[in-house]
């Protein structure tokens, strides 16, 4: 007897979690579906995290440290915009965290210091800038 109720509840919890997961559309759910807008700064995004990442191979070894911060959070905004749309919370987090690391960089890559990588920089930034605008921020203002 001890063991039917046993075997019962098991069963129970079993089809409880089943159902669960069943109607919860699984483990991964569904991945939200872009617009066509979305899709298009979702794109730029994809873009930027390749030229950022080219720009992080040529620089040289003294501003590693300083890229290194850019490079990553480029791609938590390119995997955050993929994942969740480019005007959701955690790519708005991740561009945030961009654009303070394109300003830190904005004011070490100067003509003076390095001449051959201010028309790339410049590249990028406009890139950035874009990606901005089209999400509603202001652009122009280092804070």
């Amino acid at each position: 007897m001890i063991r039917n109720f046993t075997r019962c509840r098991i069963s129970a919890v079993f089809l409880i979690l089943l159902l669960t997961f069943a109607c919860a559309g699984g483990y991964r759910g569904d991945r939200h579906k872009l617009s066509a807008g979305e899709l298009k700064i979702t794109n730029q995004i994809e873009q930027l995290a390749e030229e950022t990442d080219g720009f992080v191979k040529q620089a040289p070894a003294d501003l590693s440290n300083s890229l290194s911060g850019l490079s990553e959070n480029t791609q938590r905004l390119k995997n955050n915009s993929l994942r969740f749309g480019p005007a959701s919370l955690e790519a708005r987090d991740a561009l945030d965290k961009v654009r303070y690391h394109a300003d830190r960089i904005e004011r070490v890559v100067t003509k003076e210091k390095y001449p051959d990588l201010v028309s790339g920089w410049q590249k990028i930034r406009t890139d950035i800038d874009s990606i901005s605008t089209q999400l509603g921020y202001r652009v122009g203002k280092s804070y």
